[in-house]
């Protein structure tokens, strides 16, 4: 079949688009004709059904017998209108008791242009605290009043006296501000977005059932490139590819390049050491198992046995040559055993350490742990390069 090239296209749907005008269809944004579109795009027809009903979600009740578009209902609408949404942000002054939120929208019009929009929603839970009463007040005087039906009487009404009566409008408005109180942002959030859906697809707020009754459409344009031009066929083929790596990323740091994943494992080990002490740690190698059972090291001339270390020794200068700053001893204490054993090893080959140690580190107490880290640390990091354990 041969395909057809957009103005033919453009010609259908204005056809299309004037027949159902006159069948009574409401098409979004007001589009009377399709002139042009811009190039690689396609113009296309998208119809969304709104239920008058308001028992199935779409649509509620206001006050003159009109119908309101639900949150629900507008989701159809902004999906079918491909918004895209820029964030939000609570606007300064907001308080606990009021709260005003701004969405951000933005959407490609029919001549490729962006259309942007900001709208805010307040919600003020004393207005509404105001509105809950009167309305549960309002509901009593009529329960009171004998005219109501009993099977219409809710069923939390029980009240004979005056003061029963009372007692049912607090308990009744407490509810109801419970609710309000606890999806108050959610709340504000869904109004600024249905009026940033309202406003790109110049909906109104309220519709007749007989407007409702029939489809809505919308008029909007795809970006469709060229199959059989190599520029668009290679970035169809790496926007799909983009597509597909979004769906299926890498499942860990081994699945990556190796140069790439020795620099994400490095950036990833927490800093021991002072950072503006030594060189940042470029390549990893330990001896021994991952439990710490090194080769023991031996000082040429053994000192006094080591004493646990007191923070308040220690300096808390950063790069002192005297001592560890006090958060890297912290961070060294809340380690395990397994992960101050590797430490240490990393200090003992990356700094000026030639000596050994009398037992193997997994066998040091704790207190001994920190007091050859401190050790380690003073000592000034070696020349010697270290070979990565590949090639």
């Amino acid at each position: 079949m041969e395909a057809l090239d957009p103005k033919t296209i453009m010609d259908r749907l204005n056809d299309e688009l004037e027949a159902l005008r006159k069948k009574g269809f409401t098409v979004v944004g007001n589009v009377q004709h399709l002139s042009q579109v811009p190039p690689l795009h396609v113009p296309t027809l998208e119809i969304v059904e709104v239920n008058p009903n308001p028992a199935y979600g779409d649509v509620y009740e206001q006050k003159g017998g009109k119908l309101s578009m639900t949150a629900q209902c507008i989701r159809k609408f902004s999906n079918a209108l491909n918004v895209i949404w820029r964030g939000g942000e609570v606007l300064a002054g907001s308080t606990q008791s009021c709260i005003r939120f701004r969405a951000k929208a933005s959407r490609k019009g029919i001549d490729g242009s962006w259309q942007h929009v900001e709208k805010d929603k307040e919600i003020d839970l004393d207005a509404i605290y105001d509105g809950i009463l009167l309305k549960n007040t309002d509901r009593s005087n009529y329960f009171r009043s004998g005219r109501c039906p009993a099977d219409k009487l809710p069923k939390s009404w029980r009240a004979t006296t005056p003061e029963e009566a009372e007692g049912w409008i607090a308990h009744e408005t407490k509810e109801e501000m419970i609710e309000k109180r606890k999806h108050k942002l959610t709340n504000a959030q869904t109004g600024a977005q249905t009026r940033c859906v309202r406003e790109l697809g110049q909906l109104k707020g309220t519709y007749t059932v007989e407007e409702l009754a029939n489809p809505f459409i919308v008029l909007k344009i795809i970006f469709q490139p060229d199959p059989n031009h190599p520029l668009d066929r290679q970035f169809m083929l790496q926007n799909s590819m983009g597509a597909i790596d979004s769906l299926y990323p890498p499942s860990s740091v081994a699945d990556m390049d190796p140069k790439l994943a020795l620099q994400a494992t490095a950036q990833a080990l927490p800093a021991l050491v002072d950072p503006k002490g030594p060189p940042a740690l470029t390549s990893l190698e330990f001896t021994g198992n991952d439990a710490g059972d090194v080769q023991p090291f031996v000082e040429p001339e053994p000192t006094a046995e080591a004493k646990p270390i007191e923070c308040s020794a220690i300096d808390p200068k950063p790069g002192s040559a005297e001592g560890v700053t006090l958060n890297a001893v912290l961070d060294f204490e809340a380690s395990d055993a397994e992960e101050q054993c590797r430490a240490l090893q990393h200090l003992i080959n990356t700094r000026s350490f030639h000596g050994k140690t009398e037992k193997p580190l997994k066998d040091f107490s704790l207190e001994e742990r920190i007091a050859f880290f401190d050790h380690l640390s003073k000592l000034a990091p070696t020349t010697k390069q270290v070979s990565l354990p590949w090639s």
